[in-house]
C-alpha cells in the first residue's frame, strides 16, 4: 500500500469528524497524538482542567474508547476507586514522578488525620491493630509500589498499601473516658485548694 503523508492537525480533525469505531482505528494507528498510552500499575497526575492524581488498576478498549480503572482522585471525585471513560480526560495524564506520588500520598494521609498516637487497624494485614508511634513515612516496596507506613515497629505497620487505607478505629468511649479524666483533675485541683 503506498504511503500518504498528512499533517498532526488533519488526523485530529479527521478523529473528531469520524464514528467511534473509526476513532479507534486512527489512534491505533497515531496513538502518539492522543496522549499517553496508559501503564496498569503506574501512577499518573492530570493537568489542566482534569485535576486529578492516580494508580492504574486496569485499562480496558471498547467501542468508544478506553474504560479506566483507578485508585486516586479526579477533580470531582475524593480518593478511592473509580472509573473513566473520557478520551479528554485521559489525554490530560502524564506520568507522576516519585516525588509528586510521595507529596499527593502523605497529603491524603495527614487530610484523612493520620498522625502519631492514633489507633488503626493495618491496611495490609487487616486484623492487626496498632497505634501509629513515629507518623506517616512513604516507603518503596521491592515490586515498585508505594505505601505509607509507620517506621516505628519492627515489621512495618501500613497505613496505606495498594489502593487501601488503614482504618481508623475509633473508641465509642473516648469522649466519655476524657470527660472522666478531665473531671478527676479538676476535683484533685479543687481539693488541692480546700486544704
Amino acid at each position: 500500500m503506498a504511503k500518504l503523508e498528512t499533517t498532526d492537525e488533519f488526523v485530529l480533525k479527521l478523529h473528531d469528524i469520524v464514528g467511534a469505531k473509526g476513532q479507534i482505528m486512527i489512534k491505533d494507528e497515531f496513538p502518539e497524538l492522543f496522549g499517553v498510552k496508559l501503564e496498569v500499575g503506574k501512577w499518573y497526575i492530570g493537568t489542566a482542567v482534569f485535576n486529578s492524581f492516580m494508580k492504574i488498576i486496569e485499562v480496558k478498549s471498547n467501542s468508544w474508547g478506553n474504560s479506566v480503572r483507578y485508585y486516586g482522585f479526579t477533580h470531582s471525585n475524593p480518593f478511592g476507586t473509580g472509573e473513566i471513560n473520557n478520551t479528554e480526560h485521559e489525554k490530560s495524564l502524564r506520568l507522576a514522578t516519585p516525588e509528586e506520588i510521595e507529596s499527593m500520598l502523605l497529603k491524603e494521609a495527614e487530610k484523612r488525620g493520620y498522625k502519631a498516637g492514633l489507633e488503626v487497624k493495618d491496611a495490609f494485614v487487616h486484623s492487626k491493630t496498632y497505634t501509629i508511634r513515629n507518623g506517616v513515612f512513604l516507603h518503596t516496596e521491592v515490586d515498585g509500589k508505594f505505601s505509607l507506613i509507620d517506621y516505628a515497629s519492627d515489621s512495618g505497620n501500613y497505613i496505606f498499601y495498594d489502593g487501601k487505607w488503614a482504618e481508623i478505629v475509633v473508641d465509642p468511649n473516648k469522649e466519655i473516658k476524657e470527660s472522666i479524666q478531665r473531671l478527676e483533675a479538676e476535683l484533685a485541683e479543687l481539693k488541692s485548694k480546700v486544704k
